[in-house]
């Protein structure tokens, strides 16, 4: 492993070339900048004053001021960012993307899926190849194209996207603001109950709207206006096309959308877990952080199962059963595995016993 450490006065400029495999990169407190690679002279890096121009042929990664102010050119696999303040711009991404507790971004090509938590800024992203998934963003949302499916959530500012796929927004337009979702799929929107605006809608399939009320005027088959209509939302759909105000009703609170709400929060837990490991080593310890978050997505996915059904089961066929017992082995062998590398982990002093908490409590959980 390489690494080279540079001191900067805490909020430096920060362009990368290339990088020819994952960047993580991680801000932090402090004035430190630092650099790792796989191996001594993969990793190029030059610093003028409080500029630090960087290039790596392989993948890297870097912990630096929160403040940094970060542009890259190419990334040729997945680009996770946790804990940047300052402003982020990436040219092109081959893989997917996370952004975690992060400032404004702006992303010009990405060739994977979109996974957003906790943007404190505007989000822009040309164009995203996958799915796109939007969490808490504290600011305006533009995404030009998306070639999948589009979940958004707990957004502060206006939302201009296009989607090739179904799209699901809970939305939360500003005063004065204009909102715009086009696509090629289903739309399912939600407004607040005491909303303020006015909601133009379309669609080639059917449309689901709001009942007239003292809050809620309908004006023929393609507008509804909500309290005042200080805003504007346009929602143009290729398929069927639904829209709630208020509270989810009682069939939805343990569907789909509860399901994406939980993932989410998952999701960011996972991100942040991965990265302390990932500067700990994860092959040398023997833990597979991937298939660990596959283990506990599924997990989740089948608590809101139960739920849904009211703390019921499934039948199971005994064919199916038996197929549960033929990898129970083996599930067994590899989780007792990774439970000795962490307990390890802990021996050596390498995370604390907090840390080793969390990471048998989600290996418990996910099995």
């Amino acid at each position: 492993m390489e690494t080279l450490t540079l001191e900067t006065k805490g909020s430096p400029q920060v362009r990368i070339k290339t990088i020819d495999g994952d960047l993580r990169l991680v801000g932090q407190a402090g004035r430190v900048f630092e650099a790792q690679a796989p191996a001594k002279g993969q990793l190029m890096v030059r610093q003028e004053g409080e500029q630090i121009d960087l290039s790596c042929q392989a993948g890297c990664l870097i912990f630096l001021p929160a403040a940094s102010q970060v542009e890259v050119d190419s990334v040729a696999g997945d680009l996770h960012l946790t804990g940047l303040l300052g402003q982020a711009r990436f040219n092109h991404v081959e893989g997917d993307a996370r952004l975690r507790r992060a400032g404004a971004v702006s992303v010009e090509s990405l060739d994977g899926d979109l996974s957003v938590d906790k943007i404190n800024g505007d989000l822009r992203v040309q164009v995203v190849g996958g799915e796109a998934e939007v969490r808490d963003v504290h600011g305006d949302l533009h995404l030009q194209s998306v070639g999948g499916d589009f979940r958004l959530r707990l957004i502060e500012g206006s939302v201009e996207a296009s989607v090739s796929g179904d799209a699901s927004a809970r939305l939360c337009p500003p005063q004065g603001s204009s909102s715009r979702i086009q696509a090629e799929g289903d739309i399912t929107a939600w407004l607040p109950g005491d909303a303020s605006a006015v909601v133009r809608v379309t669609a080639l399939g059917d449309m689901f709207l709001p009942k007239p009320s003292e809050h809620v005027v309908v004006q023929g088959p393609d507008v509804v206006c909500c309290g005042s209509g200080s805003a504007s939302v346009e929602l143009s759909s290729g398929g069927d096309l639904s829209l709630r105000l208020g509270g989810l009703g009682s069939e939805s609170v343990w569907g789909v959308d509860l399901e994406g709400e939980i993932n989410a929060r998952v999701n960011t837990s996972l991100a942040e877990m991965e990265a302390s490991l990932e500067e700990l080593g994860l092959d040398s310890v023997n833990i597979d952080s991937e298939r660990l978050g596959n283990r506990v997505r599924k997990a989740v996915a089948r608590a809101v199962r139960a739920a849904s059904r009211g703390g019921g089961r499934e039948g199971t066929s005994t064919e199916a059963e038996g197929g549960l017992r033929s990898t129970a082995g083996a599930k067994t062998a590899a989780g007792e595995q990774e439970k000795l590398a962490v307990l390890r982990m802990l021996e050596e002093g390498k995370i604390n016993t907090e840390e080793a908490e969390v990471l048998l409590q989600a290996l418990g959980d996910a099995g």
